[in-house]
């Protein structure tokens, strides 16, 4: 693991202002379990935790959480206007431009959030597709392999069949030759 530069500039940079300053190599050496080279160049442990608060969550959350959470959190010009995801979704460019009355800072910013929104609608819609297609195509294997199984049975029936009914003709071929 290591830290970027900010985060480090970050932590230092909230240091006391009695405390000695220091490097970000020895705060580098220690998140990363590299052995400081004098007792001087361990950091203080309160500027170590900062810089370990400040770094980036694990990215081992799932893909829809990032979604989800952006859905959960509104943008917040929509609360100004009373907008949901949805209405500014549906809503014309031109409604949009309308209620904004002139303020283009704001327009450009709901336009964005709108286009946003109306991504992340085309997304799930395909995702539902895709796993509503992949269902149906999961629903015809297992039909086809119900039918492929009777049709194996059905003939290995029916090859046993014919193969009695041979066997029972050579044997009334043989009588007859021996009638006769």
């Amino acid at each position: 693991m290591k830290l970027s530069d900010g985060v480090l500039s970050q932590g230092l940079s909230q240091q006391e202002p009695s405390s000695p300053q220091c490097t970000t190599e020895p705060v580098a050496a220690a998140v990363t379990g590299e052995a400081p080279s004098t007792t001087a160049d361990i950091p203080d442990i309160d500027i170590l935790q900062r810089a370990m608060d400040e770094l980036p969550s694990s990215p081992s959350t799932s893909e829809g959480s990032d979604d989800e959470l952006a859905r959960s959190t509104p943008h917040p010009l929509l609360c100004v206007y009373g907008l949901t995801d949805d209405s500014l979704s549906d809503m014309s460019l031109k409604k949009l431009r309308t209620l904004c009355k002139g303020d283009e800072e704001q327009f450009n910013q709901l336009k964005a959030f709108r286009r946003t929104c109306l991504n992340r609608h085309y997304a799930r819609s395909s995702r539902a597709k895709t796993q509503n297609k992949a269902r149906c195509m999961s629903t015809e294997l297992d039909k086809a392999k119900k039918t492929i199984d009777k049709l194996n049975k059905e003939n290995a029936d029916q090859a046993s069949t014919i193969k009695y009914l041979q066997l029972e003709l050579q044997i009334l071929r043989s009588m007859k030759k021996e009638n006769h």
